[in-house]
Parts: structure tokens; sequence; C-alpha cells
């Protein structure tokens, strides 16, 4: 309760009172929504007799994880609860890599205690910080894939397991991610679970959403360059974007892996504790942006069918959340509204400056190289959610996401606010490349209704592009057009 009062607090001297009241009263609906959690969590972790099946199971192809733990003065409950929940792994294949660099005796007198030689533990002449320290136990990896994990948190019992049968499964796969909770500190209590997408790499511009439980390819990260120390407090965002650039095939396992601890000094608990770490991310997020911008204007063969010559830069800047940003793009030179295709409905009616920042921002998204279709947000009169994007049902049809969210809300873990990857966007504000419309054999005038914009984002995506929504080009609807005199831009 008193760390909601400060967060509530603090948000409320950055945003103001009214964006400080929806928060507050969103998180108390989110948590009532919660409240189910602990009881649907011990239905869905595995039950003793699959754990046994599991343990029996022989891989045809066993592979061997690398646990890299970093230590300084660990708590020492949280500490033998970390190497307990990787001793009991129902997948055997594995070695927890420690490298200590704390100033006194309190991990090593511990570990003596464990006497299995899957534990590899070195005692660092100094600390050398949170990517110094995981270094030194990268350095200490023999295995075949390097899984991430704090020294206070805790694994279920079958996440080495799940990585290795999708490893097994997909050999190609050489990055892949979990579900994630947090549990509190005397592990009575699990909450905040975090049900992530698939590989959403315009979602991870805006977040570290992907965070644990992480596993990748030791030559993967390796070639990525392990961890930087001048991203302190974000070098897992740093390392991930870096792995994500170069990685041939991203998994993510739609199951709660990992239990992240929440206790007063973690940013579980309190994101106050470490606000370093979100300038530490912005610089790591400007960092990507600024390679992928030279990959871009380099070319790499299988992009060849895709622009190379325009001209953006980008401006990263902090949301309202901490820790989630914007990107902007911004084109440098010439205007490139003649280059894709774009509806607005009812845009004449539209203040003057609203439509130029709408489309603004649908025109410098579409001319991406990697973007084929751009999206907005669409609201009801009321400043409630009409759509935020739209998402592919398993039976094939198209539904809107957070559709009738409340007004100044910004939905599970702020989404409904964050520029992301769709499966499709609103038929009432895009932007479309023209010359893709033309490789796909689509006219401009084929596209009347929501359903042929559905089938024309499928088909982008399987050509290869990104289909993109954005919060920041935002219309407000009535149930026969626009509101005219009353639009709102986020």
């Amino acid at each position: 309760m008193i760390q909601n009062i400060k967060k509530t607090w603090y948000y409320f001297k950055r945003n103001g009172l009214a964006a400080a009241v929806a928060k507050a009263s969103e998180q108390i609906s989110q948590q009532s929504s919660e409240r189910g959690y602990q009881v649907w969590l011990a239905k869905h972790l595995p039950t003793p007799e699959q754990l046994k099946i599991q343990r029996q199971y022989k891989f045809t192809n066993p592979i061997t994880f690398s646990i890299i733990v970093p230590t300084y003065r660990t708590n020492p409950v949280f500490l033998r609860q970390m190497v307990d929940s990787v001793l009991d792994q129902t997948y055997p294949q594995l070695e927890l890599c420690i490298a200590d660099g704390s100033p006194d005796d309190s991990v090593s007198d511990i570990l003596k205690e464990y006497r299995d030689s899957r534990i590899r533990y070195q005692r660092l002449a100094e600390n050398k910080g949170i990517s110094g320290n995981t270094n030194a136990a990268f350095a200490m990896a023999n295995g075949d894939y390097i899984a991430l994990l704090d020294h206070d948190d805790i694994l279920t019992p079958d996440a080495l397991y799940e990585m290795a049968a999708a490893v097994e499964a997909d050999p190609t796969i050489d990055m892949l991610y979990s579900d994630e909770d947090k549990v509190s500190a005397d592990l009575k209590q699990y909450f905040n679970p975090h049900f992530k997408p698939d590989f959403n790499p315009e979602l991870l511009r805006t977040n570290n959403y992907i965070c644990h439980f992480l596993v990748v390819k030791k030559d993967l990260a390796a070639c990525a360059g392990h961890f930087r120390p001048e991203y302190d407090g974000a070098q897992d965002y740093d390392f991930i974007f870096r792995c994500s650039e170069q990685a041939r095939n991203i998994y993510h396992i739609p199951k709660i892996l990992y239990h992240w601890r929440s206790h007063i000094d973690s940013t579980a608990a309190n994101p106050q504790s470490k606000l370093y770490a979100y300038e530490a991310g912005k610089r790591a997020l400007e960092s990507h942006l600024q390679r992928m911008q030279k990959q871009n204007n380099s070319g790499k063969p299988s992009d060849q069918n895709k622009s190379k010559d325009i001209n953006l830069k980008t401006e990263v800047s902090h949301t309202s959340h901490l820790g989630f940003y914007r990107v902007q793009y911004i084109p440098l030179s010439g205007s490139h509204t003649e280059q894709c295709y774009m509806h607005i409905r009812d845009a004449k009616s539209l203040k003057p400056q609203i439509r130029t920042e709408i489309q603004q921002e649908l025109t410098a998204n579409c001319m991406r190289p990697e973007v084929g279709i751009v999206g907005g947000k669409t609201l009801y009169p009321d400043g409630r959610v009409f759509q935020a994007g739209l998402r592919r049902t398993k039976e094939g049809t198209y539904e809107p996401e957070f559709q009738g969210l409340k007004k100044r809300y910004s939905g599970y873990m702020h989404r409904a606010d964050l520029q992301r990857c769709a499966d499709s966007v609103s038929f009432d504000c895009f932007a479309v490349k023209r010359e893709l419309l033309k490789q796909l054999g689509i006219s401009p005038q084929d596209l009347k209704t929501q359903e042929d914009i559905n089938r024309l984002c499928g088909k982008i995506k399987a050509a290869g592009y990104l289909v993109i929504f954005t919060p920041y080009a935002c219309i407000r609807m009535k149930h026969s057009g626009m509101i005219h005199d009353e639009m709102e831009h986020i």
C-alpha cells in the first residue's frame, strides 16, 4: 500500500492531478483483476507427475545451459533460494556460473554448503559493477546457451526443460524468452504477471518487455559483445537489442518460468529506486537506433526490395510511465507524403495543426524501410478507446485491441499508449506505401472497408514488412464520423 502511494505521488508530480487520479484508478482496477492470479498460477504450473515425466525425458540432442549470475552481498536466504531453484531444474544439463564481487565471504561460505559439480564460482578481486560481474560470469560459461538470472530471483522447476524442448523442436532458435511474474520477498505472494507477445521489435523500442527469462545462444551473445558498463542499470536492455539485431530466430515461450523477487530495494517494487536505469535505457535505445540507421543506409542483401533512400532522424523521449519511451521519426529533407497513400476519415474537418501532426506521424513511420503500413488510435466520443490496433484471433477474425478502455487509462502494461507491431490497423486512420501497394497488385481504390485493410495487412506481413500501430496519431469518432470540433491528439 505504501509503495503504491509513493508511486502515485511521484506520478502526480510529473504528470498532474487528472493523470495521477486516472493512473491510481487503473492500478486499483488491475489489482482487483489479479486477485485470482495465485489460484490461476497454481493450476498452470506443472504438476509433480509432469515434473517427473520431464526428469525422465531423453532429449535427442541435449544442449547445456550456462546460467549466468553476478552476486554482490546477496541476502543469504535469497541466495540459497536462487541456487535451489537452479539445481532443482527438471532438465539437468546445466552449469551455474557465479561471479562474486562481494568484499567478504558471505556468498562463498553459503556456496560451500552445496556439493554439486554444476556450480562454478569465482571470487572477483574487486566489484566490477553489474555489467563487469556479469561478463566475468559469462567468461566461465562452457554451455551452448547462456541464461540470465538475477541473484535474488527464482526459476520455476521446468524453466530449462521448456527452453530445451523449444530448441530441440527448432534448432534455428538462438534467442528465447518467457513470461514472468513478481513474488514477495518471503515467496508467499505471486502477483503482477507479465504475459508477453511473441517477438515485437516495435514494442521493444518502447520498453524492455522481454526482460526475464532470457536465454541466448552463446555464440550469438559473444558476437553481440557481452555487457557494457556504460549502460549499467539497463545493461540487459542494451544486450537484448544487440542480440536481437543479429538473431536468426527469436522464440517466445508463453509460460511463467521466472519469478522476479519484489522487495523495497528492487525496481520490481520501487521504480524510483533506480531512476538512473531509465536514463541508461534511453541511451541503449538511442544506440540501437543509430546502429539500425547505419544498417538501413548500407542495405542488407535480404532487404533489397525495401527502400533505403529515406533519410530519417530519430528522437527518443521518456513517456509519462517510468521506463517507457517514445521514438519519434522525422524526415530530414523534403516531403514524402506523395510516396504513401493516406486515409484519415473527415481529415478536412480537423483543426489544421492536429491534421498536420497526424499526417506527419503516419508519414514518417510509413516511410521507414521496414514498415509497410501504419495506423493510428481511434476513440469513442467520451474518450474511451475504440481501437488501439487490431489482433488476429485463432479463428482468423480481427478484433480491436483495448476496445472500451477508459479515458486516460493506458491498458495492460501501458500498451494502449505504446507504439508496437500489430496484426492490423484501423481503416479510419492509416498510411501505406504506394510502391508496396503496386508490388502487391492493390489499388488504393480497393481499400474501402476494415476487412480490406485486414487482408492488406496480412499480405504486408507475408511480404516481410511491419504493420505498425501508433498512439500518437489519434482521432475521436462519433456514430457517423468524426467530432469536428473536439479532436484529441495524444
